[in-house]
């Protein structure tokens, strides 16, 4: 796989994107795009945007289906955090959290902030979508999958793999799978460009954490307005 392809041509608000998935990553792209004047249609096989950051509501309670925190290292990320705060969709994390001993649960504090939606995870995507168009219910079919670039700026097309760690979400009476939680070997290039016009972004390429999934689509979405990332 190339380390390093062309930069993509910068967008203007004369141009139209489609966008396919609309977790974090894919909100990440879609909002700094729009921002820009740049049209945008995002798509999700699910019934409404969040990715693994979703949260389902039951009559008493609401479970967050995915993440239910997370943490900050990036400087970029930590500024975009501060603009969450002051919007109101994001608060410190307020659970204790617990190690389990000999003696059996144990508090225990590694000195790490954390985060989540306000007042749920999902409120965080929500936010993210604004009036961007979103088409839920729709899954894009493909068959073999695209896993990989090739040099020239092709696509080189393979049969799925299973590369990733499933992980599990709870739901009431039933579990949910998320079939691909955690990159096997994240690629720290952020984000990939064929120059056919086709881009790939996504916590896979730079780990499966709530920032890197954030860092990939906003990445991207910095390269395809022109600015330097």
């Amino acid at each position: 796989m190339p380390q390093h392809l062309a930069a993509p041509p910068a967008l203007t608000p004369h141009d139209a994107v489609a966008i396919i998935g609309a977790g974090m990553s894919g909100l990440a792209c879609a909002h700094l795009l729009a921002q820009q004047g740049v049209t945008v249609s995002l798509f999700d096989k699910a019934r409404g945007p969040g990715g693994r950051m979703s949260s389902k509501g039951r009559p008493a309670a609401t479970l967050d289906l995915g993440a239910q925190a997370f943490t900050v290292r990036n400087a970029d990320f930590a500024q975009q955090l501060a603009q969450w705060q002051d919007a109101g969709c994001v608060a410190p994390w307020p659970t204790c959290t617990y190690q389990a001993s000999a003696s059996g649960w144990q508090t225990h504090d590694d000195g790490q902030l954390r985060y989540t939606g306000a007042p749920r995870m999902s409120a965080l995507t929500r936010y993210l979508i604004d009036a961007i168009a979103l088409h839920t219910h729709t899954a894009l079919l493909s068959e073999p999958r695209i896993v990989a670039l090739e040099a020239g700026g092709g696509w080189r097309m393979a049969f799925e793999r299973r590369c990733r760690k499933p992980s599990w979400g709870l739901q009431p009476r039933r579990h949910h799978r998320w079939r691909y939680a955690q990159p096997a070997k994240p690629n720290g290039q952020g984000y990939l460009y064929s120059q056919q016009g086709i881009a790939l972004c996504g916590d896979s390429w730079k780990g499966s954490r709530v920032e890197a999934a954030w860092l990939s689509g906003n990445g991207l979405g910095r390269a395809l307005i022109g600015r330097s990332v």
